[in-house]
C-alpha cells in the first residue's frame, strides 16, 4: 500500500511551501512537479495544500495506469 503524505515549511515571512511526499524505499521522498511531469505552476514545490494534494491525486492514477502487474514468474539457471 502506497503511503503519502504532505510536508508544509513555514518561513519567517509569513509565506509556506507544500511538499508532496511518498514513502518509497524505507524512507520519505519528495514528488517533485518536474520528475513527474505535474507541474502546473512552474515551481517544484506547491503554493497551497490544496494544490499538494491534486498534485498526490495526480501521481497516484499516473501510478495506477502504468503498473504493470506480475502474473507469472520463471527463473533460468545459468551456467
Amino acid at each position: 500500500m502506497e503511503k503519502f503524505r504532505i510536508k508544509e515549511e513555514k518561513y519567517e515571512s509569513g509565506n509556506s511551501k507544500f511538499f508532496p511526499q511518498g514513502y518509497f524505499e524505507e524512507q520519505w521522498k519528495t514528488l517533485s512537479y518536474k520528475s513527474f511531469g505535474f507541474n502546473n505552476n512552474g515551481l517544484d514545490w506547491c503554493k497551497t495544500l490544496e494544490e499538494a494534494q491534486k498534485f498526490i491525486e495526480s501521481f497516484r492514477v499516473s501510478l495506477a495506469n502504468s503498473v504493470d502487474k506480475v502474473i507469472e514468474e520463471k527463473i533460468y539457471e545459468v551456467s
